[in-house]
């Protein structure tokens, strides 16, 4: 038997790992899209989408001459998670328009209108982010560019396939499952033919049983002057002269004498000053005695040396200084037993401590 291998064999063995990959990633975005609606079939409507975009991708690849290759296959794979988004916003909207008490037919129809630009506007920039990668310009870019031709045609004829498909499915969809169909009602419109004028609405002919109903129009009639008015006369005002009046001089009154000034009285006579009673003379102040000095206490007598302490002076004469933990592995004692020797030392003026607070401090001879 003849059996192809090599190079053929590894591209069917790519293919259908690939083909694999494909329907997984179908399947993964539709599990998203039930889980977000909360639905199984207005899913499945969105992935109407992706039939319609492999019709952009064969017409893509028809006019560039380009063979299907792997990256076209990874480029149909990204195209599946792409194109659902335009479904996604249409049917969001309808569910939307619908909660809100609006009818089938016009939710659908106003969905389409109000989310038009948007999905045009998402489209475009996708396919002009992804031409130069397409047009293959810069150098090394001949192995994606058929992925982005791929994206770019499946995403173009998708985003206009589905402002019309989709919103027809949705609607013959959902009355099937009200359970009755769902008419669509078109107002009716006179077709003329080409290069006839639309006829004048002319007013009926009156009858005998309607009286022609007449308007009266009242028009302001012009202004005539009338010859016995008699001519205006302007009043006269007379304005009386007022003359400036200039008072009189009279007999000039002397001036009266400059009086001399008096000053305030600062003393206070002592025949004058107030005498208190010897009841209200005010008592001299009083000294309070102060309290009886309290003796000090008297320092406790200091203890002698212990054996440790007495080692310890002898140590640290060569040791030079020693910390409270060194002290306490010294002597095999505790930490708090090594401190309050050592505490000792230090209030008999024979140690002086260095170093922060805690068990890093440590211990020297005074000089």
């Amino acid at each position: 038997s003849i059996a192809l291998s090599g190079e053929s064999q590894q591209m069917k063995e790519s293919f259908d790992s690939l083909r694999f990959a494909l329907l997984l990633s179908i399947l993964l975005v539709y599990m998203i899209m039930a889980a977000q609606f909360e639905s199984l079939w207005q899913p499945f409507i969105i992935m109407f989408t992706v039939p319609l975009s492999l019709m952009g991708v064969l017409c893509a690849l028809y006019l560039t001459r380009t063979p299907i290759s792997v990256v076209v296959i990874l480029g149909v794979i990204i195209l599946g998670g792409i194109v659902v988004n335009n479904g996604i916003i249409l049917i969001d909207t309808i569910n939307k328009l619908r909660a809100k008490g609006t009818d089938l037919v016009t939710a659908v129809v106003e969905s389409g209108k109000t989310r038009l630009r948007p999905i045009f506007m998402t489209t475009m920039t996708t396919i002009l982010g992804l031409t130069p990668l397409a047009l293959g310009i810069a150098e090394g870019s001949e192995l994606q560019s058929p992925m982005a031709i791929t994206v770019m045609g499946g995403l173009a004829l998708s985003t206009i396939l589905t402002l019309f498909v989709i919103p027809c499915i949705y609607i013959i969809v959902a009355g099937f499952l009200m359970g009755k169909p769902v008419e669509v009602s078109i107002p009716a419109r006179k077709i003329y033919p080409e290069g006839r004028s639309l006829p004048i609405k002319r007013p009926k002919p009156l009858t005998k049983a309607q009286p022609e109903k007449t308007k009266t129009i009242i028009l302001p009639l012009p202004e005539v002057e009338s010859k016995l008015d008699k001519p205006k006369i302007k009043p006269l005002i007379l304005k009386p002269d007022i003359k400036e009046h200039k008072p009189e001089s009279g007999p000039t009154m002397p001036k009266a004498e400059s009086l001399p000034e008096v000053k305030p009285v600062s003393e206070v006579r002592p025949e004058l000053k107030p005498k208190l009673s010897p009841e209200i003379q005010p008592s001299p102040e009083l000294k309070l005695p102060l309290p009886p000095s309290l003796p000090l206490e008297p320092k406790p007598p200091l203890t002698e040396l212990n054996s440790r302490q007495e080692q310890l002076l002898e140590h640290l004469k060569t040791a030079k200084k020693i910390t409270r933990k060194e002290y306490a592995q010294f002597f095999k004692i505790s930490v708090p037993t090594a401190a309050r020797d050592l505490k000792q030392l230090l209030e008999r003026g024979i140690l002086i401590a260095s170093g922060p607070l805690g068990p890093g401090r440590w211990y020297e001879l005074k000089h």
